[in-house]
């Protein structure tokens, strides 16, 4: 996962199953892709109560394309502790599509 400037985003060796990590730094960590996409790759992503909010880009332009997130917005989403995502890698578009977000 990618990271944001002070923070880095941590998964737990398992691509099913992520539980985000929060390590020191004092800006807002902001998620702007996923590696390792292959088509129908399914992600479950969940913020434990010690992160207490980060954003996830829409189409960060800083990012891989092929790494980067479609928020079915078209904006940036903020979300809280407790939350849990789930993704799926489109091949043919080459994206991460946010298809759950539970707070």
């Amino acid at each position: 996962p990618s990271s944001g400037s002070g923070h880095f985003l941590q998964d737990t060796d398992n691509y099913s199953f992520i539980k985000l990590q929060v390590l020191g730094g004092t800006v807002s960590p902001k998620l702007r892709g996923l590696s390792d996409g292959t088509d129908g790759r399914f992600i479950i992503i969940y913020v434990p109560d010690n992160v207490t909010g980060f954003d996830i880009l829409n189409e960060e332009s800083t990012e891989t394309a092929a790494n980067r997130i479609i928020t079915m917005t078209g904006a940036t989403i903020n979300v809280t502790s407790g939350a849990v995502m789930q993704f799926i890698y489109d091949g043919d578009a080459s994206r991460w599509i946010l298809v759950s977000l539970r707070t």
